[in-house]
C-alpha cells in the first residue's frame, strides 16, 4: 500500500490516544463523585477485590465479599483511588428488581 503510516508513528499516535482516554475517564469519574449509583458486583475475586460497573459504567471496587456477588446495590460515590477505581460508601442494602 502506498502512504502507509511508519510503526513508531502509529505507535506514539496509539500512545497519546490511551494517555487521553485515561484523562477522560478520570474527567467523567470526577464528575460523577458525589452521586448516588446503582451497583451490580462481578463474581471474580480480584486481589481481595470485588469489582463492580454502575448504570452509567462506572468502575468501581469493595474488599472481596462473596454475598455481593451478582446484587444490586445503591451506593454513593466518594473517591478515586490510587487504581483509578472510585471508591463509595453503601446508600441502603439490597436493590430488588
Amino acid at each position: 500500500m502506498k502512504n502507509v503510516v511508519p510503526k513508531k508513528v502509529r505507535a506514539k499516535r496509539s500512545k497519546m490516544l490511551r494517555g487521553l482516554s485515561v484523562k477522560k475517564r478520570r474527567a467523567f469519574y470526577e464528575s460523577q463523585l458525589g452521586t448516588i449509583r446503582t451497583v451490580l458486583f462481578e463474581g471474580e475475586n480480584k486481589e481481595g477485590y470485588i469489582n463492580g460497573f454502575t448504570e452509567n459504567y462506572i468502575k468501581v471496587k469493595y474488599p472481596w465479599n462473596p454475598e455481593l456477588v451478582n446484587t444490586l446495590h445503591k451506593i454513593k460515590l466518594t473517591e478515586i483511588d490510587t487504581d483509578g477505581l472510585v471508591r463509595f460508601e453503601f446508600e441502603n442494602e439490597l436493590v430488588i428488581i
